[in-house]
């Protein structure tokens, strides 16, 4: 029943780091036997506080030179992906470059094609002219003699 009533009493104030404020309680549990007690801080020696200082110290150069490899490394990182885009968009224009070429050579293959097309019915058209010719001439000289 104490010990009900104890923490009853505990649940009812508020707490100020490890020392409980003894004010907030209510009175009853005051009046009753304590419970509380108080007990200072350990005392470190001063050894052991330099060793820590110490331990701290080079804690954070060690974490200053991890946050400096990584800047490094985020910015070595940033500018590999800039080159790359920019080698990127340089192919594309080079693709773009080559497609165009592709669509020019096509395009007077097409006309050469036509050209030799139109060449060799010419071709044709005066051999059948000159057969013709020929024909004419023999026939005349047939006539002649």
């Amino acid at each position: 029943m104490y010990f009900d009533h104890l923490l009853e009493a505990t649940q009812n104030f508020e707490r100020s780091g490890s020392q409980p404020n003894l004010s907030n309680m209510p009175s009853a549990s005051i009046s009753e036997p304590s419970t509380i007690t108080f007990r200072n801080k350990r005392k470190h020696s001063d050894g052991e506080y330099d060793q820590v200082q110490c331990q701290l110290s080079d804690i954070q150069k060690k974490m200053t030179e991890m946050m400096t490899l990584l800047i490094s490394s985020i910015n070595a990182q940033k500018e590999s992906a800039n080159e790359i885009r920019n080698d990127i968009a340089m192919i594309r224009c080079e693709i773009q470059d080559i497609r165009d070429a592709m669509r020019s050579t096509e395009q007077r293959i097409t006309n050469l094609a036509t050209n030799q097309s139109s060449i060799q019915d010419e071709i044709q058209s005066l051999k059948n002219f000159a057969e013709n010719a020929g024909d004419k001439f023999v026939s005349l000289e047939s006539i002649r003699t």
